[in-house]
């Protein structure tokens, strides 16, 4: 079985669940590259992008209930500097390379929020460079740099807290996806069992090889994975928010298998 899923933290209780399972082949991507990994290798289970769901519809997938979601603040998605700022009072901002879709995001917000767009450039973060890059301009960072700079640095804006307070409904930044067949499914089953019953949060100290888990404190750890993420939804609400999303993104809606 071959299994995609990101590098981030976030997809840490799919790893957990996945290390002691034979015979899976697991690829860790960033979003940018999940359409190439669905065309070229097709896996079985995919953890893909909001945005690429109905480009990826063609390949013969089922979307679950299982995403990455939050309903409030996220923290591993926002805007960061190395000083508290009033939001009113940016006009530019970087944004790390992997971050398209928190881009579009973010730029509805800031119209909605100042009703005004900002300049955003995409540049490339590094460990190296990141904190020069935040003593310059407010940056958006996400998944595993962003929760990090939650510890350095002032988190100016939180995509999940901003989002929820102006829509009222989840935000969703990716879903996993399933090759419809009886072991395949199965195993989707077992991974939501897992998410819902939320006894993995206890294993992430020991289990965990992610860098984070051994660098974040425990606390920001357990807030992070059992209150900030979400990682459950019922599949109507699945539908309705991929296609209010879409829909705000001036993205085209499709027929999805759910």
């Amino acid at each position: 079985m071959i299994v995609q899923i990101f590098k981030y933290f976030n997809c840490e209780p799919f790893r957990i669940f996945f290390k002691d399972m034979k015979d899976v082949k697991i690829i860790e991507t960033t979003p940018r590259d999940t359409l190439d990994i669905v065309k070229n290798i097709k896996p079985h289970i995919c953890m893909i992008p909001i945005t690429s769901i109905c480009k990826i519809c063609k390949y013969d997938y089922t979307v679950s209930n299982i995403c990455i979601a939050c309903r409030g603040p996220v923290r591993s998605v926002g805007i960061f500097y190395k000083e508290p700022i009033n939001i009113e009072a940016i006009d530019k901002i970087y944004a790390i390379e992997e971050s398209s879709v928190s881009i579009k995001i973010i730029d509805i917000l800031f119209k909605r929020i100042l009703n005004r767009s900002i300049d955003i450039e995409n540049i490339k973060i590094s460990k190296d460079n990141i904190e020069h890059v935040l003593n310059r301009r407010p940056t958006l960072l996400i998944g595993d740099m962003a929760l990090e700079a939650y510890l350095k640095y002032y988190e100016i804006v939180d995509i999940g807290d901003v989002w929820y307070r102006i829509f009222k409904r989840p935000l969703i930044f990716s879903i996993l996806i399933y090759r419809d067949y009886s072991n395949v499914r199965k195993v989707v089953e077992d991974i939501e069992t897992m998410l819902r019953h939320k006894y993995w949060i206890d294993d992430i100290e020991c289990r965990s090889s992610h860098y984070l888990s051994k660098t974040l404190p425990k606390d920001l750890i357990y807030t992070y994975f059992s209150r900030n993420l979400i990682y459950i939804l019922d599949i109507d609400d699945i539908y309705e928010s991929i296609i209010f999303e879409l829909k705000l993104l001036n993205l085209n809606c499709c027929n999805l298998n759910i």
